[in-house]
């Protein structure tokens, strides 16, 4: 888990401190594929100026 300090731009916790990966490693040691905070791809196709306008109709609800 990363910092408990919320990021009011970011709408979320900030990442620049702690540990902020999450992992699950199989039974030999391997990082299982798909357990990861990665996050998905849905929603890539948007312009990064649709994405801030996404996040800032989401902060007035």
């Amino acid at each position: 888990m990363g910092s408990r300090e919320f990021d009011p731009v970011n709408v979320g916790y900030v990442t620049t401190q702690g540990l902020n990966k999450f992992r699950v490693n199989a039974s030999n040691g391997q990082i299982m594929p798909g357990n990861s905070n990665l996050g998905h791809s849905y929603g890539t196709e948007f312009s990064d100026e649709e994405k801030w306008q996404i996040i800032e109709f989401m902060k007035t609800l």
